[in-house]
């Protein structure tokens, strides 16, 4: 879940925040469906391991989104600002597009 959501950071959030987040509280609600199905009365048997994977997996998504926020705007939004300004001028509407490639 750490690496996820570093990779949602870098490749999702450019393009859908909504999307960053909705699949950030399903890495959540995962950790959180472990650490229900450990307790006794939900499952017959106690499973104190699957309690500690859930919240370790929680921790892992929390503090994956909290460095990739850093990494992505220290980063890649330069990255993103640059690449989307890129303006061509000077071109007539009938040059072949392939005699200026990036």
């Amino acid at each position: 879940p750490y690496i996820g959501m570093i990779l949602l950071w870098f490749f999702v959030y450019h393009e859908s925040f909504v999307r960053t987040m909705v699949w950030g509280v399903a890495l959540l609600f995962l950790g959180g469906l472990c650490c229900v199905l450990s307790l006794q009365r939900v499952l017959g048997r106690e499973r104190r391991w699957l309690w500690w994977f859930g919240v370790i997996w929680m921790q892992a998504v929390l503090v994956g989104a909290v460095a990739g926020f850093f990494l992505y705007f220290r980063d890649l939004a330069y990255y993103w600002k640059y690449e989307e300004m890129r303006t061509y001028t000077n071109v007539a509407a009938a040059q072949s597009s392939s005699a200026f490639g990036d």
